[in-house]
Order: structure tokens, then C-alpha cells, then sequence
């Protein structure tokens, strides 16, 4: 199995089937060295002789306790092991072939940790997990809508280091987390020349998913690991002050000025920097500004058949921003008479009934696949501050919602139990 999965783990042509078949490699690998342990230690102890010949049930029994309180410490991690062994593991280990118990004692206890180092070689491909792609210095892709696939193209390295990222701390993996930031922070990654625009969105976004990651990293494991944050931290400022400086963003008074400002918040929340945090907060009070009595934001009207599109991607950062600007006791939910609740509704009526938005422009509307799928991310912590009724229904088919641009898996960090 362990054979196959690796095979495929260097034959896949997506980063999404690599990580399936790396997934798979890690645990066959770690099934092989758990059944090699299990036999090395069932080795040491295996009656010899005429005990073994005879099978005496009260020898395997002492022994298959031996195993398990060897192997695991405390009943939890003796669950974890029967889970993920089966019984049928320790009974093979104790059970050794008769052959190899009627060896001379001096000769089993000689190949007991040949098996051992042997089962500790077989995990090595699990390190694979934390493989640190090679620093983007300048992100620099054409226009999404100029050359979609030159920008798929020239995106994908920067891409492939996000989803790894994202994929470590969905899997608890923090050292891997912090090794990949501090890998990219030590290099000053994506802070060379754009030519272009897109490449501004693009940092800004990054930046995003990079504080994110550490906000959800526990407090405890953060403060064990403060030193480590001194290149990471001033790295991430760099990229804040050269999204806040961003002309190609600042002019346009659109979503990008609000995913600009939840950029300088979440920036500015992780390395407590104030003046980041101020400059982020002007920009998602423009945000809350330009929603209308109605939901509606003028500039994302004017997109046309991809008006809803954008009314959606606007309000992502906007309700992120006001879930971290709570950490300052800022309630952005309340001002402007509630309009960041206005745009809300807007699209969760539009959700449930897309000829609703016809009240906001007639112009049929055409939505990319993920508009109505990850993009409505945002409705896990608007749902778990304040729990509409309407959500449930629209949130648990869609779970769980994985944005690339806050940290992965949204509904395992932000999501609260559906009735």
C-alpha cells in the first residue's frame, strides 16, 4: 500500500491529488512502523520454548498486557492504538510464529531493535508533509480577467505554499506552520517589484491567510515559539505597509480597499501593531460607508452580471474585520445602522432566491462555482455571533467552507454547532 500511495504521490498533476496520496502514504507508513514496533516489543517478551509450544494463555495474556503498556501511556492512548492497529496487530506481535520463538533468547533480543530502528526508518515519508516550496520573491500575475491562464499559471507556486500552509494548521500541525512562515519570513518572500496590479491583490491576500494562520495558532504554542516570530513578524508588517502604500488598490474604493483593510487588521492584531490595525479599520469603515439602505454597494453594482459576485467577496472581509476588531472592543456590526447586517441579508436572500437581487439591478447574473460555496464562508462567524435562522439550512451542505485567503478551513476555526 505504502508502495502504491508514494507512486502516485509523485505521479499526481494536482496539488490536491498529492496531498490525497501523501495523506495515504503517511498512513500506511505509519500502520508498517506500528506493526514493527508492536512485533519488536512481542519479540523481546515472546515465551520461549515449551511455553510457546504449548500456547499457555496466561503467558500471552501478561505479555499482550506488556505491549500495551509499553506501546501506549494511559487509557486514551491505548484507545488510539487498538483504533488505528486493531487487535489484530498486538495479537500478531504477541503471537509470534513458533519459528522465530524457539531462537535463542540472546538472538531475539538482538533483532528486537533491528525491527525497532527499522519501524522508526519506515516513517520517514512522513516528513514529506512539511516539505517547504522554494520562496516566490515577486508575485507579479497578469490580470485575472486579462489572461486567466497565465494567471492560473504564474499564481500557482505562491498557491501551492498557501494550501500547504493552510493544510498544517487544519491539521494541527504547527511546528510545520511556523517552519513554512519562518522559511518564506527568513527568504522576505513576495516583497520584490510588481510591475502590474494583480500582484498587489495577490500579497495582500497572502498576508491575509499568513496572520490568520498564526491567530488561530494556540497562545501557548506562540509564546513557546516567540523568538522564532522575530523574522516572521516584521516580514508580515512589510507586507501591510506595502498593501496600505498600494496605489493600485487605494484608488479603486472597491472590496480590494476592504480585503486591503482586513489585511492591515489581521496583520495588525498578530504583531500588535496599532498603526497597521488603525490604517485597516479606515478601510473597512469605507466599506461600511458604501453600503446603501438597501444592502446594495454602489461600485459592485456597476459590475454587472457579476454584481452579486462582488456584493458576496465584499462582504467577506468586512465581517472578518468586525469579528477581530472585537478583540478592541469595536463593534463594526453596529455602524452605520447596522449596514454590514443590511449586506448580509441582501445576500442570503439572494441565496435563497436569486431573482431577489433583481431589485438591485436587472442584468442577469452570472456566478463563478465558488460564489455561492467557499465565498459564503463569512456566514460561519455571522451565524456563530448572531445565530440566524435562516443559516442552518444554507450553511451544512456546504460545509465545511475552505477559503484560501483566511487560513483554510474556516468552519473548523470560526463554525458553531447547527441545531
Amino acid at each position: 500500500m505504502e508502495v502504491i500511495a508514494a507512486t502516485n504521490y509523485h505521479r499526481a498533476k494536482t496539488e490536491d491529488a498529492r496531498a490525497l496520496w501523501e495523506g495515504i502514504w503517511g498512513k500506511a507508513a505509519g500502520a508498517i512502523a506500528l506493526t514493527l514496533t508492536v512485533f519488536a516489543v512481542g519479540l523481546s517478551v515472546a515465551p520461549t520454548s515449551k511455553a510457546a509450544e504449548s500456547g499457555n494463555g496466561m503467558v500471552q495474556c501478561r505479555n499482550l498486557d506488556y505491549v500495551k503498556s509499553h506501546l501506549c501511556s494511559g487509557a486514551a492512548d491505548i484507545q488510539r492504538c487498538a483504533r488505528h492497529s486493531g487487535r489484530h496487530l498486538l495479537s500478531f506481535a504477541v503471537n509470534v510464529p513458533l519459528e522465530v520463538r524457539m531462537l535463542p533468547k540472546p538472538v531475539r533480543m538482538l533483532l528486537a531493535p533491528v525491527l525497532a530502528a527499522i519501524a522508526v526508518l519506515v516513517t520517514a515519508p512522513s516528513v514529506r508533509a512539511c516539505d517547504i516550496p522554494a520562496a516566490v520573491q515577486t508575485i507579479d500575475p497578469p490580470g485575472y480577467y486579462d489572461d486567466a491562464s497565465g494567471y492560473a499559471e504564474a499564481v500557482k507556486p505562491m498557491r501551492n505554499f498557501v494550501s500547504r500552509l493552510n493544510t498544517a494548521a487544519g491539521k494541527g500541525d504547527w511546528s510545520c506552520a511556523l517552519t513554512l512562515l519562518d522559511s518564506w519570513a527568513q527568504s522576505d518572500a513576495l516583497m520584490g517589484h510588481i510591475s502590474g496590479y494583480q500582484g498587489y491583490y495577490e500579497r495582500s491576500w497572502a498576508g491575509t491567510d499568513f496572520a490568520m494562520v498564526i491567530l488561530h495558532m494556540p497562545r501557548g504554542f506562540r509564546d513557546e515559539n516567540r523568538a522564532r516570530f522575530a523574522a516572521i513578524d516584521p516580514w508580515l508588517e512589510r507586507i501591510a505597509i506595502a498593501t496600505r502604500d498600494a496605489e493600485a488598490i487605494n484608488h479603486l474604493h472597491n472590496n480590494l480597499v476592504y480585503w486591503a483593510g482586513l489585511n492591515l487588521i489581521a496583520i495588525g492584531t498578530v504583531t500588535g501593531n496599532s498603526s497597521l490595525f488603525d490604517s485597516g479599520l479606515l478601510r473597512i469603515r469605507e466599506g461600511i460607508r458604501d453600503i446603501e439602505p438597501d444592502g446594495a454597494l454602489a461600485r459592485e453594482v456597476k459590475r454587472g452580471n457579476r454584481a452579486l459576485h462582488y456584493h458576496t467577496f465584499a462582504l467577506i472581509p468586512l465581517v472578518f474585520a468586525a469579528e477581530l476588531a472585537r478583540s478592541r472592543n469595536i463593534d463594526l456590526y453596529r455602524e452605520n445602522d447596522g449596514a454590514i447586517g443590511r449586506l448580509a441579508n441582501l445576500v442570503i436572500e439572494a441565496v435563497d432566491d436569486p431573482q431577489s437581487f433583481t431589485t438591485i439591478t436587472p442584468i442577469k447574473q452570472d456566478l463563478f462555482p465558488w460564489t455561492f460555496r467557499d465565498e459564503l464562508c463569512w456566514v460561519e462567524p455571522y451565524y456563530a455571533r448572531f445565530r440566524d435562522s435562516r443559516l442552518p439550512a444554507l450553511i451544512a451542505p456546504r460545509r465545511p467552507f475552505d477559503e484560501w485567503r483566511l487560513g483554510g478551513n474556516v468552519t473548523a476555526f470560526w463554525g458553531a454547532p447547527l441545531p
